[in-house]
């Protein structure tokens, strides 16, 4: 007959194992934290946003982003940077963030650096151009939607933008000649773009 028995334990479930040493137990007691590290580890990795690659953080940074979740988005957009710091596409993204959370400042900080690394991109002066019009920067302001035009000539949202700045500092005839162009260039006639 046997003389020592180890029992592993698996969820809900205990076996009994005869054994022939008096090392049954210290095995089992090993076997058994191993176990709840384990499950541990599982536990913790299921959780979180667990993103190992630049593209699974800029997938998870959208996801957050499209659900208004800014704060999370930051931190994914950040850690894609820190990941690989020559994509504009993140510095982009994460500027994105910081102006629907309404940091203007560290989101044209994120602008600068993506127009640094691209700058034949339309989407980023635009963008960084709607952060420096909630800082009251009017006329630079001006300058980069005109920049956006520039590299992209259909851009109908920037001529629409050019056209409420130009009201905004009282400059009708600007402000008419910018929504004409706009309704020119939008084949669409997409209502949304101009209210």
């Amino acid at each position: 007959m046997w003389r020592y028995y180890s029992y592993l334990n698996s969820g809900n479930v205990r076996v009994k194992i005869p054994c022939v040493t008096r090392l049954a137990p210290i095995i089992n007691k090993h076997y058994n934290m191993a176990n709840h590290l384990i499950t541990l580890i599982f536990w913790l990795i299921g959780s979180t946003s667990y993103a190992q690659t630049y593209s699974e953080c800029i997938q998870l940074g959208d996801n957050n982003l499209t659900s208004k979740n800014y704060q999370e988005a930051i931190r994914l957009y950040s850690k894609s940077i820190s990941i690989d710091s020559s994509q504009s596409e993140a510095y982009l993204r994460l500027g994105q963030a910081y102006l629907y959370s309404e940091k203007d400042k560290e989101a044209i900080e994120n602008f600068d650096k993506a127009i640094k690394l691209n700058p034949t991109d339309p989407n980023i002066y635009f963008l960084r151009a709607q952060s420096l019009g909630f800082l009251n920067d009017k006329y630079v302001t001006l300058a980069d939607y005109a920049k956006a035009i520039e590299l992209d000539t259909n851009y109908v949202e920037a001529y629409v933008s050019i056209a409420y700045v130009f009201l905004s500092l009282g400059i009708l005839d600007g402000a008419f000649v910018f929504f004409t162009k706009a309704i020119k260039k939008d084949s669409n006639q997409r209502p949304d773009v101009y209210f």
